[in-house]
């Protein structure tokens, strides 16, 4: 299990619209979270609905580089929390990385049926 937290510094509209359809959460909670610094999107992956999840991540890193909006991305335990990791520089990580680690765990699940199918 794995958590990645994503950080804007934009409170622009476009840019919240697009957390907002991702997440779920209220605007002014996504506002005041880009406010103070703090993730505006958690996801915690490999779960019972990692697709999902997975595909919500994967839209929203896609949202935001087709709107021009900088993120930071960071990959936390699922217990740690943004404000309590020890070394967050650590844990950063780039939106090619979160896509390629997604696409490949994607690629052996399919792998993984195809072997079964067999």
């Amino acid at each position: 299990m794995s958590k990645i937290v994503v950080l804007i510094a934009s409170t622009d509209l476009h840019a919240i619209r697009v957390l907002r359809d991702a997440t779920g959460a209220a605007w002014g909670d996504i506002t005041a979270r880009v406010k103070s610094k703090r993730p505006a999107a958690e996801f915690t992956l490999f779960l019972n609905d990692h697709e999902e999840v997975a595909a919500r991540l994967l839209e929203l890193i896609s949202q935001l580089s087709a709107c021009g909006i900088a993120a930071q991305f960071f990959e936390l335990s699922p217990e740690e929390t943004f404000e309590t990791a020890t070394d967050i520089e650590a844990c950063s990580m780039t939106a090619d990385v979160v896509e390629n680690a997604l696409r490949l765990h994607e690629e052996g699940l399919e792998r993984l049926k195809r072997e079964d199918d067999r």
